[in-house]
């Protein structure tokens, strides 16, 4: 299987304007953000009222992803989890932002912004691999090109549905509340090791405790 995997990771297709492009990887994760800014408080709080849930796509072209106006794109795309489906139900989802309401894009690091994103959800090729295609539009600098063809097409690694508490009895309750269409029964749960931030933060930020659902 791991082979079949490898061999479909070569079929990748990333096309940017007129380039057509091989990419090395590309992964996806749900996040749960389980903390949010009040401004009124101006101080960030933490529980049920902030949970936001999010897809969390990037893809690294190459050995040179990261510098400075390379390709290394990038997607954070804010759902509804209300509306998210189990994630075995996910091959044939369609999440369009045309008016760029939902997501946060990106070309690169210092590079052009994408909208009009589009993700397409095809089939699950392993238990955490699943096939997709997201479609977009750019300025292209090098070409001075308005609204230039952004196309991935291709499998990505699905690393799981993530999130980050400060108590473990959270986690369940969280992921219900964020996610209530989720089949419980399809995942399996596992735990880092707790995370404990610098003095710099305040005392009730410092410690946390990440936790992954993956596909069984």
């Amino acid at each position: 299987m791991i082979h079949s995997v490898e061999r479909s990771n070569n079929n990748n297709r990333l096309q940017l304007n007129e380039r057509i492009l091989t990419p090395q990887e590309a992964s996806l994760c749900l996040w749960i953000s389980t903390e949010g800014w009040d401004e009124r408080q101006k101080a960030w709080l933490y529980g049920e009222p902030f949970l936001k849930v999010q897809w969390n796509l990037e893809i690294q072209v190459d050995e040179q992803s990261g510098e400075d106006g390379t390709p290394a794109p990038s997607l954070c795309y804010y759902i509804l989890g209300s509306k998210l489906p189990p994630l075995a139900m996910l091959p044939g989802m369609r999440l369009d932002d045309p008016d760029n309401n939902w997501c946060e894009a990106w070309y690169g690091n210092d590079a052009p912004e994408l909208t009009e994103n589009t993700l397409t959800f095809g089939d699950w090729a392993t238990n955490d691999h699943i096939y997709l295609r997201w479609s977009a539009k750019f300025n292209d600098w090098d070409t001075g090109v308005d609204s230039a063809t952004f196309l991935f097409d291709g499998l990505v690694h699905f690393t799981g549905i993530k999130m980050k508490v400060k108590n473990d009895n959270d986690a369940g309750n969280f992921l219900k509340l964020a996610l209530p269409l989720s089949d419980l029964s399809e995942l399996n749960i596992a735990w880092e090791e707790w995370q404990i931030l610098s003095d710099d933060f305040p005392e009730d930020r410092r410690k946390w405790h990440w936790v992954t659902w993956s596909r069984k």
